[in-house]
C-alpha cells in the first residue's frame, strides 16, 4: 500500500466523523427543540387545568348567588353595583401580584335603551357589548308562552314577532309553523313540503325547542338575526329593504317595531335578546319563603298562617270569601273588616279564589240571623293600605305549583315585549318605563300588583296582564369567563342555570373558546386601585366590600 492510499483513507474516516457528529448534533438539537416543545405544552396544559379550576369557581360562585332568596340577592347587589359583584372576581391570589387567577360573569344586554334609541344614542350604545352579572330569562318572551298567546288569538303570535328588529311575516309564520304541532303553513309560513326540497332535506320540529339554536334550522332564520355579529354581539341594518332583499322576503313586509321598509335603522339587538325557551320563577316570597296557598283545603290551617302574618281582618276576610264567595249584590254602604265576626273555619270551602284580584276593593255577605251583613275587605288598592296589599300578594298565592313557568318580568324587560303582552296599553307601557328606572329594594314593587297600586294600569287592566307578568325570574342566563394575568389561555362558556330546583341545574351550557377570548383584558380587569387587597378570603357574600373580590373555598 502507497503512502497516498493511507492518506486518502483518513480522509475519508475524517469525512464519516464529520458526518456522525452533524447527525449526533441534530439528534441533539431534536431532542432540545422536542422538550421545550413538550415543556410549553405541559405548561399550557398546566395552565388550561388551572384556568378550568377558576372557572369551576365562577360556576361555584354563581350558584351560591342564585340560591339566595331574591330579597338577599337584591341586597347584596346593592352593596354596590353587579359590576362590583362579578367584574374580576380573584380566586388564585399570588401574593407576587404578578398574576393572579380570575373570572367575570358577564350577560349581554337585554335593551340598549329605555327611550326609543335615535340613530345618536343607538351608536353610542354599541359600546356596551356586555353588562356584569346574569340576567333572569323572565326579562325576555319565553316561546312557550308565545305559543299559548296564538292559540288563544290565532294570528296575535305574528303580531308579537313583528315587534322584534328586522323581523318578516314570512319569517314570524315560519317560525311559528316550526314550533307549533300541526302540518298545515300559514299563510306565509313553511311545514315540511318546504323543507323536504332542501338539500339536505330536513322536517320541521313542530315542537318546543330545546335551545334557540334550533331556529336556525327555520326558512329565513340568519345566525346575525338571531345572535349578532359575534364580535359585537349587534345587528347592523343601514336599511330595511336591503336588508330584507337579502333575504327573499317582498318589500311590502313590515318590519318590526312598526317601522316602514323605507326607515333607515341603527345598531339593533339580536332576536336572542328577546326570546328564551326557558322561563320560570319559585312560587315564594321575597324573603324565600314558601308563598302560603289561599285555596288550601284545611280553613284553620290558613287562618293560622294568615294571621301569623298579617292583621285578624286579613285571615278573617280570606275564610269568609272562602266559604261565602264575593258578594254581588247592591248595598249602600259596607261595614268595616275590623268589625268582621269570628268565623268558623271548620266549614267547608265553597269558593275558589283564581286570583288576588278577587279579594282586593271587593266585599263579602255574611248571612247572620235574617239578614246578610256586607263587610269590605281590608285589601285595597288605593290608599295608605297600597305597600300592605303588595307585601300580602308576595306572600301569598292562589296556586299549588311550587315553579311558576313563562311569566314577563316587568322590571327588566324590553319596550319590544312589553308592548305585546295581552292587555298592556302603550300608554301603561310607557309610565312603567318612566317609574322602574328609579326601582329600589325600599320601592315596595317586589309584586306587580304595584301596577295597580300606582295606577299604571286600572283593575280591569290588571286582571289582562296578570297571568303574564312578574317581578322576579329564577332561570339565569350569561358567561362565565375564567383567565389568568399575563400570558394565560381563557376559558369562557355561555350558560343557563335553573334556580328552581334546589340541585340548581345547567338547563345549557356550550364552551365558547372556538370564538376566541371575546373580550379584551382590559374590559374585564378592574382598576389597579380598586383591587381588593390580600385578606378578605373567607367573608360571607353579605360582608365582602365592594370593588375586586378575593374568593376561595369554591
Amino acid at each position: 500500500m502507497t503512502h497516498v492510499d493511507a492518506r486518502q483513507r483518513r480522509g475519508a474516516a475524517l469525512f464519516v466523523v464529520t458526518i456522525v457528529v452533524v447527525l449526533v448534533t441534530l439528534s441533539a438539537y431534536g431532542f432540545v427543540v422536542l422538550m421545550q416543545a413538550e415543556n410549553r405544552a405541559s405548561r399550557i396544559a398546566a395552565d388550561r387545568g388551572q384556568v378550568q379550576m377558576v372557572h369551576d369557581s365562577g360556576y361555584a360562585f354563581l350558584r351560591s348567588y342564585a340560591a339566595l332568596p331574591r330579597v338577599e340577592r337584591e341586597l347584596w347587589a346593592q352593596v354596590g353595583t353587579e359590576e362590583s359583584l362579578f367584574r374580576d372576581v380573584i380566586v388564585d391570589q399570588d401574593y407576587s401580584g404578578i398574576r393572579h387567577g380570575r373570572f367575570s360573569i358577564v350577560h349581554h344586554p337585554v335593551t340598549l335603551n329605555d327611550v326609543e334609541a335615535s340613530p345618536v344614542t343607538a351608536e353610542r350604545n354599541v359600546a356596551r357589548r356586555f353588562d356584569f352579572g346574569v340576567v333572569p330569562t323572565a326579562a325576555k318572551l319565553s316561546l312557550p308562552t308565545l305559543l299559548e298567546w296564538d292559540q288563544a288569538q290565532p294570528g296575535y303570535g305574528r303580531v308579537v314577532l313583528m315587534q322584534l328588529p328586522g323581523m318578516t311575516e314570512h319569517v314570524a309564520d315560519s317560525i311559528l309553523d316550526w314550533l307549533d304541532e300541526d302540518e298545515e303553513p300559514r299563510e306565509f309560513g313553511a311545514e315540511l313540503e318546504f323543507y323536504e326540497r332542501l338539500n339536505p332535506p330536513r322536517k320541521p320540529a313542530n315542537q318546543l325547542p330545546k335551545h334557540l339554536d334550533e331556529l336556525l334550522s327555520v326558512r329565513g332564520v340568519q345566525f346575525s338575526d338571531l345572535y349578532g355579529d359575534p364580535v359585537t354581539g349587534m345587528r347592523r341594518v343601514h336599511h330595511q329593504n336591503d336588508n330584507q332583499q337579502a333575504r327573499g322576503a317582498p318589500d311590502r313586509t313590515r318590519t318590526g317595531g312598526g317601522r316602514r321598509p323605507t326607515d333607515p335603522v341603527g345598531p339593533q339587538l339580536p332576536w336572542s335578546a328577546y326570546l328564551t325557551v326557558y322561563s320560570a320563577e319559585r312560587n315564594e316570597s321575597r324573603d324565600g319563603n314558601p308563598r302560603i296557598n289561599l285555596n288550601q283545603e284545611d280553613l284553620s290551617a290558613l287562618t293560622e298562617q294568615l294571621n301569623a302574618r298579617f292583621k285578624p281582618p286579613v285571615a278573617k276576610f280570606v275564610v269568609a270569601l272562602r266559604q261565602y264567595g264575593p258578594y254581588d249584590g247592591g248595598v249602600s254602604s259596607a261595614r268595616p273588616a275590623t268589625e268582621l265576626p269570628e268565623i268558623s273555619s271548620s266549614a267547608e270551602a265553597e269558593f275558589t279564589i283564581e286570583h288576588h284580584l278577587q279579594l282586593i276593593d271587593v266585599s263579602v255577605g255574611i248571612p247572620m240571623g235574617e239578614e246578610v251583613r256586607v263587610f269590605e275587605s281590608p285589601l285595597r288598592s288605593e290608599g295608605t293600605s297600597g305597600s300592605d296589599l303588595v307585601d300580602f300578594c308576595d306572600a301569598t298565592t292562589c296556586a299549588e305549583d311550587e315553579v311558576i313557568q313563562g311569566r314577563i318580568n316587568i322590571h327588566l324587560a324590553p319596550r319590544e315585549v312589553l308592548t305585546v303582552i295581552p292587555g298592556f296599553s302603550s300608554d301603561a307601557m310607557e309610565q312603567l318605563i318612566a317609574l322602574r328606572q328609579n326601582t329600589t329594594i325600599e320601592s315596595g314593587r317586589q309584586h306587580a300588583i304595584w301596577l295597580l297600586v300606582e295606577g299604571v294600569v286600572d283593575r280591569t287592566g290588571m286582571q289582562e296582564v296578570w297571568p303574564w307578568v312578574t317581578t322576579c325570574g329564577d332561570v339565569m342566563e350569561g358567561e362565565v369567563v375564567a383567565y389568568y394575568d399575563q400570558d394565560s389561555p381563557w376559558l369562557r362558556t355561555e350558560f343557563v342555570l335553573d334556580a328552581t330546583r334546589e340541585e340548581l341545574p345547567l338547563l345549557f351550557r356550550r364552551n365558547m373558546d372556538r370564538l376566541g377570548r371575546g373580550y379584551r383584558y382590559d374590559e374585564l380587569s378592574l382598576p389597579l386601585d380598586e383591587q381588593q387587597v390580600p385578606g378578605v378570603a373567607g367573608q360571607s357574600m353579605n360582608t365582602v366590600s365592594t370593588g375586586n373580590r378575593t374568593i376561595r373555598g369554591q
